[in-house]
Order: C-alpha cells, then structure tokens, then sequence
C-alpha cells in the first residue's frame, strides 16, 4: 500500500487511543499507557515512511499529494472539504512532531512506572501516603508552631507552610541579626 495513503492515520491512531483511554481502560493504567504508546509509535513510523518517500523525490512543493473529502455543505454549490496534503514541509512537520510525541510518551510511561510493592502502599505518591513524603514540610499549625519554636529552624521553608494563610508566618519566622548600617 501507499505509504501517502496511510497519512490519514497519523493523527487518527492517537485520537483513537485518546478516546478508547478516555472511556473505557482510564483505571488500568498499564495497558492505557501501552495503549497510547503503540499508537503514537505507529503513527510516527508512518510519518518516517512517508518522510523517506518525499526525500525519495515521489512529491515536492509544485505537485504535493493530495486527498479530500467534502466535509461540510454550506449550500448546494459551496462544499468545505476535509483533506490531506503532502509536501516536504508538512512531511517535515509530521516527523517532527511525532517523533517528540512518542519520546514524551516513552518518558512519562518510565517516569510514572514504580514497583508493584510501591504502588499497593501509595510509597511514590505523597498525596496516597502523606506519611511517607518527607520533603513537603509541616502540615498543620501546629506542626508550623512546633517547627518555628525549634533550634533548628533557621531558613523559611523550614518555618513556612503553604496554604495556612499570611498570618502564620510572620509570627513564626526567626528573628535574624540586624545589618549594621553601611557608610
């Protein structure tokens, strides 16, 4: 088959992935994310072959390939149509732009990926195991109180919580040393 055939496809197969995850496989994530990165890669090696095809010399920008199809009829003579143009600078476009859609879609399947253990217990997810996230700092007035009256608070973010109003913290910051004036 064509390769410039199959152009319409590109941005079909991840639409088609979008919706299938949108409304049926949203809570298993494994294969939504599979899913997805089948259809990307597929798109994107249809992109490559047509991209060879062009630098093959088959189209160029005085006789792209072209395909429509009439789209929306505003009256019996006036027809929007629906196409599908080639040349080397949309060919260009599509290569570039899956290719990073793919590379995004790779990455965030390996960023978002923890052990099967991790994932039961929420370890990765402070917002599953709030306990377990030793980074985001006091989360109650109290805990702000208790940090802000402790030797070892000495910087904001160790006496700043976020999200407990502007009161809070002007009371609770270290007093620092004063400059001497300057001449």
């Amino acid at each position: 088959m064509e390769p410039f055939a199959l152009a319409w496809l590109i941005p079909a197969l991840p639409f088609a992935a979008f919706a299938i995850v949108g409304m049926f496989t949203q809570r298993r994530h494994e294969f939504s994310a599979w899913l997805v990165i089948l259809a990307t890669a597929v798109a994107c090696a249809i992109s490559w072959m047509i991209f060879f095809r062009v630098l093959a010399g088959e189209t160029s920008m005085e006789e792209p390939w072209q395909a429509a199809i009439p789209w929306l009829a505003l009256s019996v003579q006036t027809v929007l149509p629906f196409g599908i143009m080639v040349d080397p600078l949309s060919t260009m476009m599509l290569v570039v732009v899956t290719t990073v859609s793919l590379l995004v879609q790779i990455y965030s399947r390996g960023y978002m990926w923890e052990p099967e253990a991790e994932a039961h217990a929420g370890a990765g997810h402070p917002e599953v195991n709030p306990a377990q996230d030793r980074a985001a700092g006091p989360d109650t007035p109290a805990q702000v109180q208790a940090t802000a009256h402790s030797p070892a608070a000495t910087s904001d973010a160790d006496v700043l919580a976020p999200g407990h109003g502007h009161d809070a913290w002007p009371r609770n910051r270290p007093s620092r040393p004063a400059r001497a004036a300057g001449p």
